[in-house]
């Protein structure tokens, strides 16, 4: 409520009768913001086909000023049209998460793991094989 209430305020600033902003809002929220104020059009954006998901996410990633590759491969980019159906908002949510470091696939656990042992070198290490020498030798 106090976000939609400040850019109210920002949609009638005016200078000589004229308004100072135009935006065009594509949000759930975008509905009440059009109830409140005749100068806002909700825009609802259909689903991006997969084929155009890598060129959207690069162009929205340009906007906030990054150069370079997309960061998502491939396999990503499919998971993220599968996963999100391609609504925009959804794709903006899967590639921040993946970007964050938190939209890894999820790995199925295997049955059976093998414990974590983490061993050191140790001078006393050489004496193994001497013991499993010594311990075939009286088997």
């Amino acid at each position: 409520e106090p976000l939609l209430q400040q850019l109210k305020t920002w949609f009638d600033w005016q200078h000589e009768g004229n308004y100072l902003w135009r935006a065009v809002v594509t949000d759930v929220t975008a509905d009440v913001m059009a109830s409140q104020n005749e100068r806002i059009q909700p825009l609802l954006l259909g689903p991006i086909p997969q084929q155009e998901t890598a060129a959207y996410l690069l162009q929205r990633l340009q906007g906030v000023g990054f150069n370079g590759d997309s960061p998502f491969d491939n396999k990503a980019l499919i998971r993220f049209h599968r996963q999100s159906s391609g609504v925009p908002a959804a794709l903006n949510h899967l590639a921040h998460k993946f970007l964050l470091g938190q939209g890894k696939p999820v790995q199925l656990p295997f049955s059976f793991k093998f414990p974590a042992v983490s061993l050191r070198w140790n001078k006393w290490f050489g004496l193994v094989p001497l013991g499993v020498l010594f311990a075939l030798v009286l088997f």
